[in-house]
């Protein structure tokens, strides 16, 4: 009798192992379909994701793309003023401030695609979010660790990617998850109200 129980008892226990693998699987479905499912949740998502991403890529021009230190001495204490104007470059000086135009223009796509609820507003936020990580891995990036003329007249400068480096990145990325999941999540046209049948006359029914 306890042989039988001591046989059974791994059969039972990987039965309850899938049976609570299987409701875990279920429950998640369901909290995920109510999550694509809320139409004011994706809004807010998209507003979100949208927003930051506009702010960090207009903001990443205003600050540091890459500083040269250099080791002898302070690099803003250079005797000759060209050379200390070349130990901070900011990202708009870098690119022609291309991503502080595209961010103002981000701003207005988001708005577009979450409360316009617009999807050539979502396509054109994942083109905006592809052309800011092109400027930031394809121009930027190459140059960061790049001493210029202060490397020429300095063996020990060095060159350091700043903050607005990693701005753009994210803020860019945020941009293309926000145009992702604009087009991704399609919008449930509103069910047209049918108009109540009118009541038949007396005369009719007479």
């Amino acid at each position: 009798m306890d042989l039988n129980r001591t046989q059974s008892s791994p059969a039972t226990e990987r039965a309850a192992h899938r049976t609570a693998v299987q409701r875990a699987g279920r429950n998640a479905s369901r909290a995920l379909s109510s999550l694509w499912g809320d139409s004011g949740g994706l809004r807010r998502l998209l507003l979100l994701l949208g927003g930051v991403g506009g702010v960090l890529m207009i903001a990443s021009d205003l600050m540091t793309l890459y500083h040269v230190s250099v080791v002898t001495a302070s690099c803003s204490d250079l005797a000759d003023p060209r050379l200390a104007d070349a130990c901070k470059t900011t990202g708009g000086e870098h690119h022609g401030y291309a991503l502080l135009i595209l961010g103002v223009i981000v701003l207005f796509m988001t708005w577009g695609a979450a409360v316009g609820r617009s999807r050539p507003a979502g396509v054109a936020l994942l083109v905006l979010g592809l052309a800011g990580l092109a400027i930031a891995l394809g121009v930027d990036a190459p140059d960061v660790h790049k001493t210029g003329v202060i490397g020429q007249r300095f063996a020990e400068a060095e060159a350091k990617p700043g903050l607005g480096f990693y701005f753009e990145i994210v803020g860019s990325a945020l941009v293309v998850a926000a145009g992702l999941l604009r087009l991704l999540r399609r919008e449930r046209e509103p069910r047209p109200t049918r108009a109540p049948a009118a009541a038949p006359s007396r005369s009719a029914e007479q």
